[in-house]
């Protein structure tokens, strides 16, 4: 059954699935149990159980298949904010077994060619289903192309954002917090977890000391204000952060197959830098950098400044205001066992590729505004760059708005009650916090 209240685990009304509290648990244990019932499916029938698994009990599965297990993979690889502490397990994360989907196949046949098309995802062929979800009972938007992934996972009042137990995902806490993952082999991330600073997860803005990744228990969200919107193809997601000494106000705008994210009013008195980390993944050996007047091929070991744009593993990144940032490739090195007790001692190291936005010590007003293209040639980014159409209409503590004037979008996130000019003759007012999406069509508008 659907388990609605907030705070009782099970099957949620969004096709999420929570373990441990309102914690997202889609994979791990939502894994687990979604390849046990289709176990009981199969045994029940043409036994005197099989009237328990009726055509009410089968959609609320196919539900949970096809609208949230489904959506939150890619390839061989799930979303790692959807697997609590099991990150820090070895092969700890996978996407869903195709012994599963073929059992799912003869259980509810109507279905069997979405089952037999995910199937074949799992081989590297497209995602069948391309889109945008908000999945409102565990803060989290996911973006699939049909050759990309993409995910912002937030945190509220409402939500246990992940956990460290049984000594394992020691260095977490900032896994709910503003990251995002961003996928085109789906090899991006596998098993890097030993080697990532824990301070520089993607998508985050933290302290750069290393005790403020330690998780001990659980993390609940204290902010009130998160959430987002969907048309099920663009949408926004965003919260206010107040975590270890850092507060700021994030967003992201997932656009016609872009994602825009934006920062403001980041505060911190810590002695140490703070970072936004735009992305830290495995470093493919090549990358072209552009600092806003020359292109170059990027040489490993270096760390470079200031940079316009930079494109690696089919991914662009492209910077939009004038913010001190850095990228380089590093060997970095560490064990499983530091972040999981029970894990290999043996000592490991692998070439990793770091983005991020440096906004210094004793933060006061900090911000960031930032592009990923994803599943894009190096020629098709060079173009987008000069070409787009999307505009920053305001980035402040109060309110972040953008636009896409060609096919005119716009987004807006309102922090306080406000007025947003988003362009000639369209102004928008908000009496309280709000998140809000917005297309005209024709001479009427989408809201």
């Amino acid at each position: 059954r659907i388990i609605s209240r907030q705070g009782d685990e099970g099957i949620k009304i969004d096709g999420s699935f929570h373990q441990h509290r309102p914690q997202l648990y889609s994979g791990g244990y939502g894994m687990s149990y979604v390849n046990d019932l289709a176990d009981f499916f199969l045994l029940a029938r043409g036994t005197s159980f099989e009237e328990l698994f009726n055509v009410d009990k089968l959609k609320i599965v196919r539900e949970l298949m096809l609208n949230g297990e489904r959506l939150f993979g890619y390839r061989g690889t799930f979303e790692h904010g959807a697997n609590g502490r099991g990150i820090t397990r070895k092969n700890g994360i996978f996407n869903i077994s195709a012994s599963t989907l073929d059992k799912m196949a003869l259980i509810d046949p109507s279905y069997t060619k979405e089952y037999q098309l995910w199937k074949k995802h799992l081989k590297g062929s497209p995602f069948p289903v391309p889109g945008n979800k908000f999945f409102w009972k565990s803060d989290i938007m996911v973006q699939h192309g049909k050759n990309y992934y993409l995910s912002a996972k937030v945190v509220s009042k409402r939500t246990n954002g992940t956990e460290m137990l049984n000594d394992e995902n020691l260095k977490g806490y900032n896994l709910p917090l503003g990251a995002t993952q961003i996928l085109t082999s789906g090899e991006e991330y596998k098993n890097i977890y030993p080697l990532w600073n824990w301070c520089m997860l993607p998508g985050t803005t933290a302290i750069q000391q290393a005790d403020s990744a330690i998780l001990r228990g659980y993390l609940f969200g204290t902010n009130e204000f998160a959430g987002g919107v969907s048309d099920g193809k663009n949408g926004v997601i965003a919260y206010e952060h107040d975590y270890r000494g850092v507060k700021a106000k994030k967003a992201y705008f997932f656009m016609n197959d872009v994602v825009l994210c934006l920062g403001a009013g980041i505060e911190s008195s810590a002695p140490e830098e703070v970072f936004t980390t735009v992305n830290q993944c495995f470093f493919t050996g090549s990358m072209t950098v552009n600092d806003g007047s020359k292109e170059w091929k990027y040489k490993s070991g270096q760390e470079m400044n200031n940079p316009k744009w930079v494109y690696h593993d089919r991914i662009g990144y492209l910077f939009l205001d004038e913010t001190k940032r850095n990228v380089c490739s590093r060997i970095q090195t560490g064990a499983w066992k530091e972040v999981n007790l029970s894990g290999s001692s043996e000592r490991l190291s692998g070439d990793i590729f770091n983005l991020w936005v440096d906004h210094g010590t004793k933060v006061s007003d900090g911000h960031y505004g930032y592009m990923l293209v994803p599943d894009c040639t190096l020629k098709n980014f060079r173009s987008f760059v000069k070409n787009h159409t999307y505009e920053i209409v305001s980035n402040t503590r109060f309110i972040q708005a953008v636009k896409l004037k060609k096919e005119q979008i716009y987004a807006v996130v309102f922090y306080t009650p406000g007025t947003v000019v988003l362009d000639d003759g369209i102004t928008l007012c908000a009496d309280k916090k709000a998140v809000v999406y917005i297309e005209k069509q024709g001479e009427e508008f989408k809201v």
